[in-house]
């Protein structure tokens, strides 16, 4: 639901334990599909997602 909080646990696919962002806010949602922001992610959970991004960038 838009305007809900929660937080994520992210698997990613270098098989290391689940990134966690402790704070996050759902902006939107359009069928089966949701825009989540980021809001409080810690320093070392944010290289990590950085570090994944960057590898599997097209």
């Amino acid at each position: 639901m838009e305007g809900s909080y929660l937080t994520v646990r992210l698997l990613l696919t270098d098989n290391a334990r689940a990134l966690v962002i402790d704070l996050a806010a759902v902006r939107w949602v359009r069928m089966h599909y949701v825009g989540i922001e980021f809001l409080r992610l810690p320093a070392l959970e944010l290289r990590r997602l950085e570090q994944f991004l960057t590898a599997h960038r097209r």
